[in-house]
């Protein structure tokens, strides 16, 4: 059986792609994978458009 992951990021990070704005510094973020059982995690960490 294949397991799927559905990602997830809080909000709308600045900085991060479609939401660059000139002169504003950029948010670190997580982007969350859920399993689809309650599970979650971590799945990634960016600051704007680069991962950490």
């Amino acid at each position: 059986m294949r397991r799927r992951l559905f990602l997830a990021a809080l909000a709308m990070p600045a900085g991060s792609p479609g939401m660059e704005m000139p002169g504003q510094p950029d948010d670190t973020y997580d982007v969350i994978a859920f399993d689809g059982s309650a599970g979650r995690r971590i799945f990634m960490r960016f600051r704007g458009h680069q991962a950490l």
